[in-house]
């Protein structure tokens, strides 16, 4: 579809300093250029944002600062209800992390000279999750036991091939797609973006959430426990992938599952010289951090990404 629309509504959305909004695409996103569903360009963030089920409309997030403040301004480019731009605010708010206080995580980790010099060189860096449950449930599936990289290119690829595409003065906006949309998809449909052996899971979820069966929202209600138990039923989905739905999509950073292999390379590099530690050596590392257990895994990744750039040399 094409639009010829300006901007009809912008808001602000404060966020607590320090904040570096276009660090973790400029890090994390790499070379990658296709929608996830959302695009970057610069310090712009665009994408097409659900408001109510089965309309989308094209937003933009863009870092702004003065002297004393920083925030977030939201730019929609069609009209929207009172409600429905509070609730569009609300879910930029939790998905860029605004309120997350990481004051309190940098004077901590000066006690420590290597985590210290990490969060130097990662100012302002937080984390950014999936606006909507249903997408960040599906993304988790996707990012299954393959590299971040080639976790991208599978969601791009759904993306472009089922969601939602919008063009309009400002630029090209996508949308992630919608459950009925993968839930009729065919298995040979799926394994064109390269979903190997997890097509049935993504199409199993996608079926269950259009009929109503898997309420994600009243599934977000309730405590990590039941959540997992909920999902763990599905076959596809364990320990790693329900705790990222945890984290990605109900932004309950705490629960991301610590026993990932590449944040025990992050700490293996860090503090143990690069050697073999075990995952009880990465639960007592995180352990002795779990206030701050969210923050840590994003700055643990930072740091690997950092390497990735040849940014880590000790000054």
């Amino acid at each position: 579809m094409r639009s010829g629309q300006r901007a009809v509504l912008t808001t602000k959305v404060p966020v607590k300093s320090p904040c570096d909004f276009a660090l973790y695409p400029r890090l994390c996103l790499g070379n990658h250029s296709g929608p996830l569903p959302f695009s970057w360009s610069g310090n712009i963030w665009s994408s097409l944002v659900e408001v109510e089920e089965g309309r989308s409309v094209p937003v933009q997030v863009i870092s702004e600062s003065n002297e004393t403040k920083s925030f977030l301004r939201l730019v929609v480019y069609q009209h929207v209800s009172t409600e429905e731009l509070a609730n569009l605010t609300v879910g930029v708010s939790k998905a860029f992390c605004t309120k997350l206080d990481l004051v309190s995580f940098y004077n901590a980790s000066a006690t420590d000279p290597i985590l210290g010099f990490v969060t130097k060189n990662l100012n302002g860096l937080r984390p950014q999750l999936s606006v909507s449950l249903y997408e960040g449930l599906i993304k988790a599936i996707a990012r299954q036991l393959v590299r971040a990289s080639y976790a991208r290119e599978i969601i791009s690829l759904l993306v472009r091939d089922f969601g939602m595409r919008e063009v309009s003065r400002s630029g090209v906006f996508y949308g992630f797609p919608t459950p009925s949309t993968l839930a009729n998809a065919t298995k040979s449909q799926l394994l064109r973006c390269k979903l190997g052996f997890k097509w049935k899971t993504v199409r199993h979820i996608s079926r269950d959430v259009a009929l109503g069966d898997l309420d994600l929202e009243d599934l977000s209600e309730r405590n990590n426990e039941d959540i997992v138990r909920v999902l763990e039923r599905y076959k596809g989905i364990g320990y790693w992938t329900s705790r990222i739905f945890l984290y990605d999509s109900l932004k309950r950073l705490e629960a991301y599952p610590v026993l990932d292999i590449s944040l025990r390379r992050a700490i293996s590099e860090l503090y143990f010289s690069g050697r073999a530690i075990s995952w009880s050596q990465v639960r007592l590392f995180f352990d002795s951090w779990k206030d701050f257990t969210g923050i840590l895994v994003t700055y643990l990744f930072g740091y690997l990404w950092l390497k990735r750039f040849g940014a880590t040399q000790s000054n």
